[in-house]
C-alpha cells in the first residue's frame, strides 16, 4: 500500500540572478524565451492565460523566483470583466499540479503564498464578499478559491473512498486513470492532497479551521488504514503548529481517539505502530529527535 508520508519541507534553491522581462498579454503569446506549451495552439487560436500558466509551471522547479514572477504578471494582466472566472481556473490548475505528486508540495505552497501576497487588487469578484460586505480582491480572492478547492477535493476523495473514488479523481484532475491502477491512484491522490494542505498551512495560506475539519473527517474514517495513515502524516507534518494553547483541548480529544486505536483489535500491526509513533512524538513535545529529548 502506498505510503501517505508528507513531503519534505524546505526551500527551493534559488537560480542564478537573471533579468526578468515583463510578461506580455497572456491572451496573445507566451513570455519571451519562455517555456513552450505541451500542446501547441493552432495559428488561429490565441494562447490563453491557462495555457501560459501550465507552460510556466513546467519550468518552476529550479527557476522559482523568475517563473513565479511571470505567473503573477500573467494573472495581473487579466481583463477585469472576466478576471474572476480566469482566476478560479488558475487556482485549479495550480492545485491540480501541486497534488499530482507529493515531492513538489512545498514548492507549490510557496508559489501560492507568493500569489496571495502579490496578485493585483484589480482582480475581483463582486459576488464574493467578506464579512463587512466588501468584494474580496486580489490575492485574497485567489486564496478563497484555493481554500474551496482544497476542502472540496479532500472531502470528495474520502467520501467516495472505494469504487467511485477513481472517477472522482478523474473529474478533479481532468485525467482518465488507466485500467488496473485505480487503487494506486486513489491512495497517491489522497497522500498528495494531504501533503499539499499541510504545506499550505505551514505557509499561512490554509486556515486552522480547515485542518481541524480534515482531522475530524479522517478520525471518522478510522476503520480505514489509509485514513489513519494520512492522519499520522498530518500530525507528523503540522501537529506541533496545531497543538497551540487555544487548540489544546481539541488535540487531547484527537489523541484520546488515537489511544483507542492502539488497543483496538481491528487495527493492523503496521498501522498501530504508526499511531504509537505519533503519540510518542507528541509526548516528546513534538521533538522528533530522541537524543535531544533524553
Amino acid at each position: 500500500m502506498p505510503t501517505c508520508g508528507g513531503s519534505s519541507f524546505g526551500r527551493t534553491p534559488k537560480s542564478p540572478a537573471a533579468t526578468l522581462k515583463p510578461a506580455p498579454p497572456c491572451s496573445r503569446s507566451l513570455p519571451a524565451n519562455g517555456p513552450t506549451p505541451a500542446s501547441p495552439a493552432k495559428e488561429d487560436e490565441p494562447i490563453t492565460c491557462d495555457d501560459t500558466i501550465r507552460a510556466l509551471l513546467n519550468e518552476l522547479l529550479g527557476q522559482f523566483d523568475s517563473v513565479s514572477d511571470q505567473i503573477i504578471a500573467c494573472v495581473n494582466q487579466l481583463d477585469r470583466e472576466s478576471s474572476d472566472g480566469a482566476l478560479r481556473r488558475v487556482a485549479r490548475i495550480v492545485h491540480n499540479r501541486a497534488t499530482a505528486a507529493q515531492t513538489s508540495s512545498a514548492m507549490y505552497a510557496r508559489l501560492c503564498k507568493k500569489m496571495v501576497e502579490q496578485i493585483s487588487l484589480d482582480i475581483r469578484d463582486e459576488t464574493i464578499r467578506n464579512a463587512q460586505g466588501k468584494p474580496i480582491t486580489g490575492g485574497q480572492l485567489f486564496r478563497k478559491h484555493l481554500l474551496i478547492l482544497c476542502e472540496e477535493d479532500f472531502e470528495r476523495l474520502w467520501s467516495t473512498q472505494g469504487a467511485g473514488a477513481s472517477a472522482t479523481i478523474a473529474q478533479i484532475t481532468e485525467e482518465v486513470p488507466e485500467a488496473g491502477v485505480n487503487s494506486h491512484l486513489d491512495d497517491d491522490r489522497r497522500s498528495s492532497v494531504i501533503a499539499f494542505m499541510c504545506e499550505l498551512f505551514k505557509q499561512g495560506v490554509l486556515t486552522e479551521r480547515v485542518m481541524h475539519n480534515s482531522i475530524k473527517l479522517l478520525l471518522n474514517k478510522a476503520d480505514s488504514p489509509e485514513a489513519i495513515e494520512c492522519l499520522c502524516t498530518l500530525f507528523n507534518s503540522v501537529g506541533k503548529i496545531l497543538d497551540s494553547p487555544r487548540a489544546r483541548a481539541h488535540m487531547h480529544v484527537y489523541f484520546s481517539r488515537l489511544q483507542e486505536l492502539v488497543i483496538s483489535s481491528s487495527v493492523d500491526g503496521r498501522t498501530r505502530a504508526m499511531v504509537r509513533n505519533v503519540i510518542a512524538l507528541r509526548e516528546r513535545g513534538w521533538n522528533s529527535r530522541l537524543d535531544d529529548y533524553a
